[in-house]
């Protein structure tokens, strides 16, 4: 049979099959062109405007695969906690309910360990601890949290389109390859026209008529890139950071942390 920890991580697994099924789904969205971008010329400024003419739904498949996703890597965390009580408790869990502790500050934190984490080694509650589960100590495990809550209890995670980065203005251009040449003066300047830059404004949802890019006509390429993608957009939580990215993310930090107590459960 296997060992704890390996059976707490097929969750993890789980997760991140659901991961790379998130990444296939939104490679088949874009591969649609499910975006317009249209182009003017502000009179006042005269800069060149770009912005969103036109898009497309996103698939609702996309948000039931991260709901997927968030669950597995809750459910490990709980798996984890299980265990752990498990090594003290082993006559006596069908009377305590025990789950990993995820709070929204450190002093309901320290509420929650005093009940749900009560009859663990210390060892193990020196290592919940050290996480720091709860917000302003963790933001990873808090918004894993308060993300799988809001798909429990309301359905569909909500994601929309955000734009990521666009092409470098010639400006912004010649100021890296200035500091490329402080940094490496007797190698060449590579080429930077298809280097991208993060955007003053993130903006997530995008709406038609949004501003993409604002700049003089002599600082824009002739054809600028875009680069899109599908983000979350819960307030309060997390907003304008890649569903894709932040789930991989979350994967890893899951699998860290349950193998961190691998030398309590053998």
């Amino acid at each position: 049979m296997a060992d704890k920890v390996s059976l707490i991580l097929t969750k993890v697994e789980r997760a991140k099959k659901h991961i790379s099924d998130l990444q296939v789904a939104c490679k088949a969205f874009f591969d649609t062109n499910p975006y317009v971008i249209g182009t003017y010329s502000d009179l006042k400024t005269r800069d060149s405007v770009y912005y969103l003419v036109s898009d497309a739904t996103i698939p609702t498949e996309i948000s039931v695969i991260a709901g997927d996703t968030l669950q597995n890597l809750r459910s490990s965390l709980d798996h984890l906690a299980y265990q752990l009580f498990l090594i003290h408790n082993a006559r006596n869990v069908s009377t305590h309910r025990v789950y990993f502790p995820i709070a929204k500050s450190l002093d309901k934190y320290n509420e929650q360990r005093a009940v749900i984490m009560k009859g663990m080694g210390q060892r193990a509650l020196d290592g919940l601890d050290a996480l720091k589960p709860y917000k302003g100590g963790n933001e990873t495990l808090w918004r894993l949290n308060q993300l799988n809550n809001t798909d429990k209890h309301r359905l569909l995670i909500t994601v929309g389109l955000t734009n990521l980065a666009h092409s470098m203005t010639l400006t912004q251009r010649r100021k890296l390859e200035r500091v490329f040449v402080g940094s490496h003066p007797a190698t060449p300047v590579p080429e930077l026209r298809n280097v991208l830059t993060t955007p003053e404004i993130i903006r997530c949802p995008l709406k038609v008529g949004d501003i993409l890019l604002s700049a003089p006509e002599s600082e824009v390429e002739p054809t600028p890139r875009f680069h899109f993608d599908i983000a979350f957009s819960e307030p309060q939580i997390i907003e304008g950071q890649s569903v894709y990215l932040t789930l991989h993310a979350m994967a890893n930090s899951v699998e860290n942390v349950v193998l961190s107590f691998r030398p309590l459960l053998g």
